[in-house]
């Protein structure tokens, strides 16, 4: 039988109908699981896109500030600006559980103090009180200290702020590195200076 007897046939032309009919419905279906997978990896692009950004709308950055008061031992650090270091949270998250550590290196050897814990709304500042207990008298030589300032986020990921605190004239700070350190799932963080 050849296609142009066929056509003649009523059940050779239903028969081709039918396998064209299947083919087309195989292309149809092809496009459509083609169509469904790219949107699909969009949406979940999109929804990535938005973890990441309310992620970041957690995030604190705390660090220490050097109002020129403190630099200067002026009003109203005159007399105990050795006292505190005044910090702040720059970021858009709360910072929980800020506390630190300051290292005095000293021509005698070096003394370490802890800053008393607190927490920080975005956009707080406070003066961490320098907890003295434990070294025989507050140290009043900021020539060369270095600080850490340790926190976490409402996700429970860890942060820290290192930074240095030096006089040339009046006390300035220098932040070194801040950033996440460890995800609330425990992965730490590798973390590059600056």
């Amino acid at each position: 039988m050849t296609l142009a007897t066929s056509w003649g046939d009523p059940i050779a032309v239903a028969g081709l109908a039918a396998a064209g009919g299947t083919l087309f419905l195989g292309f149809v279906t092809v496009w459509l699981v083609t169509v469904t997978k790219r949107s699909v990896a969009k949406t979940a692009e999109a929804v990535k896109l938005e973890q990441e950004q309310m992620a970041r709308a957690q995030e604190p950055r705390v660090f220490p500030t050097a109002p020129a008061a403190w630099t200067e031992g002026a009003e109203p650090y005159a007399g105990r600006w050795h006292e505190v270091l005044p910090v702040e949270n720059g970021g858009p998250g709360v910072a929980l559980n800020v506390r630190g550590e300051l290292t005095f290196h000293l021509q005698g050897g070096d003394v370490a103090v802890s800053l008393v814990p607190t927490n920080l709304a975005p956009g707080d500042k406070v003066d961490m009180r320098i907890n003295w207990q434990g070294a025989r008298e507050p140290v009043t030589d900021w020539t060369s200290v270095h600080g850490q300032l340790y926190y976490e986020d409402i996700s429970g990921a860890r942060w820290t702020t290192d930074f240095t605190v030096n006089i040339e004239g009046r006390r300035f700070v220098n932040v070194q590195r801040s950033g996440m350190v460890m995800r609330a799932d425990g992965t730490v963080v590798v973390t590059e200076p600056g």
